[in-house]
C-alpha cells in the first residue's frame, strides 16, 4: 500500500472506535442474557403445553370410555341389594350411573381445553414480549452507532478546522461510517407463528351431553 492509499486516523479517532466496539460488546451479551431468559420461560410454556397435551388426551380417552353402551354383564348384579332385580330396573340404575360419570369426564375435558387456551395465549403475549424487546435492543444499537458516528465526525470537524494541512486532509476522511453489529442487523424472529402448538387440534369439539 502506498502513502496515498493509507487511511487517514488518530490515535483518538481509534479510541473512539476501540470504545464504541467495547460498548457493542457489552450490549451483546445484555442483549443475550435478556434474550435468554424469555427464550426459556417461553420453553417452560410449551413444556405446560405438551403435558396439556397429553392430558386432553386421556380426559378424551376416559369420555370415550364413558360414552360406551351397556354390555349384557354391565347389566348383571353387582351386589346383594340388586339380587332379583328385574333388567329394566338394573338397566335404569346403570345408565343413571353412566350418564353421571360421563358429564363428570365431559366436563374434565373441557376444563383442559380451557387451560390449554390459556397457556396457548400466555405463549402468544410471551412471544410477543420477546418480539418486542429485541427490537428494542436493536433500536439501541442504531442509537449506539448514530452517536458514536456522531462523535466521530464532530471530532474530525475539528481537527480538520485546527489541522494546517485540513484542507488537503478533508477530501480523505469524508463522513466515519460506523456499521451495525450483525446481532443488529438480523430482522425479528417470527417466533409468534409457532405460538399455537396446539392448532390443528379439535379440542373444542366436544361431544354432547350424555343426556341426548
Amino acid at each position: 500500500m502506498n502513502r496515498e492509499e493509507r487511511p487517514v486516523t488518530t490515535p483518538y479517532r481509534e479510541l473512539l472506535i476501540s470504545e464504541m466496539s467495547q460498548t457493542f460488546e457489552l450490549f451483546y451479551q445484555q442483549f443475550l442474557a435478556s434474550s435468554r431468559q424469555r427464550w426459556n420461560a417461553i420453553a417452560s410454556i410449551d413444556s405446560e403445553i405438551n403435558a396439556s397435551q397429553r392430558n386432553i388426551e386421556r380426559c378424551r380417552e376416559e369420555l370415550r370410555r364413558r360414552e360406551l353402551p351397556l354390555t349384557a354383564t354391565d347389566l348383571l348384579p353387582r351386589s346383594p341389594d340388586e339380587v332379583g332385580r328385574d333388567e329394566d330396573w338394573l338397566r335404569y340404575r346403570r345408565e343413571s350411573n353412566r350418564r353421571w360419570h360421563f358429564e363428570r369426564a365431559r366436563e374434565k375435558l373441557s376444563q383442559a381445553i380451557d387451560a390449554m387456551e390459556l397457556l396457548i395465549r400466555r405463549r402468544e403475549q410471551a412471544c410477543q414480549d420477546l418480539e418486542q424487546e429485541l427490537d428494542d435492543w436493536r433500536e439501541r444499537a442504531r442509537q449506539l452507532v448514530n452517536l458514536y458516528r456522531l462523535r466521530i465526525n464532530t471530532y474530525w470537524d475539528g481537527v480538520l478546522r485546527t489541522h494546517v494541512d485540513g484542507r488537503h486532509l478533508a477530501p480523505m476522511l469524508g463522513q466515519a461510517e460506523v456499521p451495525l453489529p450483525t446481532w443488529a442487523l438480523q430482522p425479528v424472529a417470527p417466533v409468534r407463528a409457532i405460538a399455537a402448538i396446539g392448532d390443528g387440534d379439535d379440542s373444542n369439539d366436544l361431544p354432547p351431553s350424555g343426556d341426548d
